[in-house]
C-alpha cells in the first residue's frame, strides 16, 4: 500500500498501487480513492480530472508508446453505486466487432501509424459484417484516417463499405460521404467535430479479394497533432453533479498501466471541479518506480492463537535493506520498535489480543515511501483491564480455589473471599 499525502480542498484523494511499488517496464494498477475532508462542509462535485504523464523520464509513469492510453483499464467506483462516466485523452480504442485476422496482424494495429504493422484478414470479408471500433465515451472527432495494404502486400484496395458512427452502439448513421468504393486511403475532415462513441466500416457485399488489409483507423491524427504527453481520464458523475457528505467516497482504478523504464516518483496531476470552481488542483505525492521488485507482504505470525503469558514470532516477506516500524498496543501499553533487514520478530509474552502493524520504508530516488500491513494475535482467557465493569444479573471473579466475589442483582448479595479493586464496581 501507497499511503499519499492527502489534499486540502475540496476533496482529498489518496492512494496505492499495486505492486507495493511500480516496477519500471512492467504493468501496474493505480487505485485513487477521493473522499470530503473530514469535518468539512458538504462538497457538490461537478467531476475529477487525472493525467497519467507519458514519457521515458523518472518523473514521468506511462511508457512513451502510441497506444499507451489503448492498454489502461479503468473502472470507476462510488460507494453509493452512482455510474460515473469516464472519457479520456486521447481516447482508449477498443474493436467489438471485427473479422479473423492471420497470426500477428491483428485487428490492434489498426490504432498503430507505424506502417511495420497492420491488420490483415484471414480470410474473404463477407457481406453485412463490420469493423465496429468503441472508443470508450464519447469523443469529439475532427478527422477520420483510414489507409489499407501495406509496403509488403501492396495496397490492397479495401471492399465496399459505409463509413458510419454511433452514440449508443445501436443506431448507427452514415458520415463522410458515407458510401466508399474503389479505396487506398480516406481523410474525413469535420467542419464540426463529430460527437459519437463508436465508428465502424459495414460492407454491404462480400469482398472480391481472399485477404483484406487495413494499416490504420485513425481519429484526431492531422500533420501538426503533437504528441500526448499525459493521459487523462475525465470523471463525471451521473446527473453533471455528486455530493460528498461523510460517508461518500469515489474510487478510480486505473489497471495495465504501461509503467516506463524509468525508476524514480512519478508526479500525477489531479485536479476536482465544484459548483463554484473548476479544475482545482488536488496534492497526491508521486507515485514511486523501483528498477526491481519491491516484496512486502504476507505479514503473518506463528501462532495466531496463544496462551495467556505466552510469545509468538512474526514473519513477512520483504524486499533485502528495507527499515521496517513494528508497533502494537498490548491492552493500553502502546510500543515499538525499529528493525532493519530482517522478515521476522519474536513478540514479548501477551496478556491481551493484540494488532501489529509493520510500516515499511524502502528509499526510491532518495526518498522515502511508506507501506503498512497489519496482524492480529488472539490471547486465550485475556487479561481484562476496565475503567468501571457494569453487569446487568451477576458478575463473578474465580481464581484456582473458587470464587473470589459474586454480587447478584436478584438478591442484592455480595460475596467477598479475597478480592482487591480499583475504580468503582457496578451491579444493577
Amino acid at each position: 500500500m501507497h499511503r499519499a499525502t492527502e489534499s486540502t480542498a475540496p476533496l482529498q484523494v489518496t492512494s496505492q498501487t499495486t505492486p507495493p511499488l511500480l516496477v519500471a517496464d512492467k504493468p501496474g494498477s493505480l487505485f485513487l480513492t477521493f473522499r470530503k475532508p473530514a469535518g468539512a462542509p458538504e462538497v457538490t462535485c461537478t467531476g475529477i480530472t487525472v493525467s497519467l504523464p507519458i514519457g521515458e523520464l523518472p518523473e514521468d509513469l506511462v511508457a512513451d508508446a502510441t497506444d499507451s492510453a489503448d492498454q489502461i483499464d479503468d473502472y470507476p467506483k462510488d460507494s453509493t453505486g452512482a455510474q460515473w462516466d469516464i472519457r479520456r485523452d486521447p481516447p482508449a480504442a477498443t474493436p467489438t466487432e471485427a473479422w479473423p485476422s492471420t497470426p500477428g496482424n491483428g485487428v490492434e494495429n489498426i490504432f498503430d501509424p507505424d506502417d511495420s504493422r497492420y491488420y490483415q484478414t484471414s480470410g474473404r470479408i463477407l457481406a453485412d459484417t463490420s469493423l465496429t471500433v468503441d472508443y470508450g465515451s464519447t469523443q469529439n472527432i475532427s478527422t477520420i484516417d483510414i489507409v489499407t495494404g501495406t509496403v509488403d502486400t501492396g495496397y490492397l484496395r479495401m471492399p465496399p463499405f459505409y463509413l458510419q458512427a454511433s452514440t449508443d452502439g445501436a443506431r448507427f448513421v452514415d458520415v463522410g460521404q458515407g458510401y466508399y468504393d474503389n479505396t487506398f486511403s480516406l481523410h474525413v475532415a469535420f467542419d464540426s467535430p463529430l460527437r459519437v462513441r463508436y465508428l465502424r466500416m459495414l460492407v454491404p457485399r462480400d469482398a472480391p479479394e481472399p485477404t483484406t488489409v487495413v494499416r490504420q483507423f485513425l481519429i484526431n491524427k492531422t500533420a501538426t497533432l503533437d504528441a500526448p504527453t499525459a493521459v487523462k481520464f475525465m470523471c463525471t458523475p451521473p446527473g453533471g453533479a455528486a455530493v460528498f457528505d461523510d460517508d461518500r467516497w469515489f474510487k478510480l482504478i486505473l489497471a495495465d498501466i504501461p509503467v516506463n523504464s524509468a525508476a524514480g516518483l512519478a508526479q500525477l496531476a489531479v485536479t476536482a471541479s465544484t459548483a463554484t470552481a473548476e479544475d482545482q488542483p488536488l496534492t497526491l505525492d508521486p507515485i514511486a518506480k523501483d528498477s526491481t521488485d519491491f516484496v512486502f507482504a504476507t505479514f503473518s505470525c506463528q501462532t495466531p492463537r496463544v496462551e495467556n503469558g505466552h510469545a509468538t514470532t512474526l514473519h513477512w516477506n520483504g524486499s533485502p535493506g528495507t527499515r521496517y516500524t513494528l508497533s502494537w498496543d498490548d491492552g493500553g501499553d502502546a510500543d515499538s520498535v525499529d528493525l532493519h533487514n530482517v522478515t521476522c520478530f519474536d513478540t514479548h509474552e501477551l496478556h491481551h489480543t493484540t494488532t501489529f502493524v509493520l510500516h515499511a520504508q524502502p528509499q526510491v530516488s532518495g526518498r522515502t515511501i511508506h507501506h503498512y500491513l497489519s496482524t492480529t494475535v488472539t490471547v486465550e482467557d485475556p487479561d481484562i483491564q476496565a475503567r468501571s465493569v457494569t453487569a446487568s444479573s451477576e458478575l463473578a471473579l474465580a481464581d484456582d480455589e473458587g470464587d473470589t466475589f459474586r454480587a447478584r442483582s436478584e438478591d442484592k448479595q455480595t460475596w467477598i473471599r479475597d478480592a482487591e479493586f480499583k475504580g468503582a464496581v457496578t451491579v444493577t
